[in-house]
């Protein structure tokens, strides 16, 4: 099925309800890891890292233990999957305030050092446990 667009050519894409539901079920799925991985940086950051439980992670969720674990494997998984998004977004954070002080370093240090040390007080799970 086809059909014309001033002056263009466009295909009409047929979606079935098969396509539709997966694409539900993994957004549903990527939702769940990401408020996972909220409630436990919630936890890190009061109690520490001895204090993260995955049935607790679980529960706060809203899933059950075995489904956490299937998505995230062991609590060190959890850790580094905790890890991971955070250094990801402390260092988009850093490159869109370089590229908003273009030229020098020093032109974008002020925005980076700000950056930095606002961070550092939220990574207390990088220290060694």
């Amino acid at each position: 099925m086809e059909t014309e667009i001033v002056g263009f050519r466009a295909r009409l894409v047929r979606v079935t309800f098969v396509d539709l539901r997966a694409e539900t079920r993994a957004y549903g799925r990527a939702r769940l890891r990401e408020l996972a991985l909220d409630a436990a940086r919630e936890v890190v950051l009061d109690r520490g890292w001895s204090a993260v439980r995955m049935g607790a992670i679980a529960n706060a969720v809203g899933i059950s233990r075995q489904s956490l674990h299937v998505e995230f494997g062991t609590k060190d998984e959890l850790g580094n999957a905790m890890v991971m998004r955070e250094t990801s977004a402390f260092f988009n954070e850093l490159r869109e305030l370089l590229a908003r002080h273009p030229g020098t370093c020093r032109a974008g240090c002020p925005g980076p050092r700000n950056t930095w040390f606002r961070w550092r007080g939220t990574i207390r799970f990088w220290r060694p446990f």
